[in-house]
């Protein structure tokens, strides 16, 4: 509903994943570069130990990554990001054709979140990579589960 307040939209799997990978082809930009974490994510044995060697518990403020080239910060990692997917299972081979996953609004029960969140672990989720893709029912209220918005012409 904000987004479509704006005259935005959510983007779709495909345009999100394109965002996050910033003209890099390889598909799993994930949250360390060279040794450095590069994103906000679960570091250590989760739930039971957070290291927070990115210097966070939870959500940190858009920002205090590098962004990637394409100018955006947090594709990976702090929080998830809603897409306007509907999720119909392991990657599907439609994924080029945003036409044949255009369902009836009112049937779909599941829509694709991506890019992972802080409580993303190597032992738990691993998700924090920009191929990843993860199942969300619509009506799910969290603090690790966010959006960023689209203008379309």
């Amino acid at each position: 509903a904000y987004a479509h307040w704006l005259g935005h939209d959510l983007p779709t799997e495909l345009e999100w994943e394109y965002a996050a990978k910033g003209f890099q082809q390889q598909s799993d930009i994930g949250p360390t570069h060279q040794g450095h974490t590069t994103a906000n994510y679960w570091q250590g044995e989760f739930p039971y130990q957070n290291t927070q060697q990115d210097g966070f518990n939870e959500v940190a403020p858009v920002g205090c990554f590098k962004a990637n080239p394409f100018g955006l910060y947090d594709m990976i990692g702090n929080v998830w990001e809603w897409t306007q997917t509907p999720y119909t299972g392991v990657r599907d081979h439609h994924m080029g054709d945003p036409a044949t996953y255009r369902h009836d609004p009112n049937s779909i029960l599941q829509y694709t979140i991506k890019g992972g969140s802080y409580l993303c672990a190597s032992n738990y989720c691993a998700r924090y990579r920009a191929a990843a893709r993860h199942p969300q029912e619509l009506d799910l209220a969290t603090s690790h589960v966010g959006f960023r918005t689209v203008k379309r012409n």
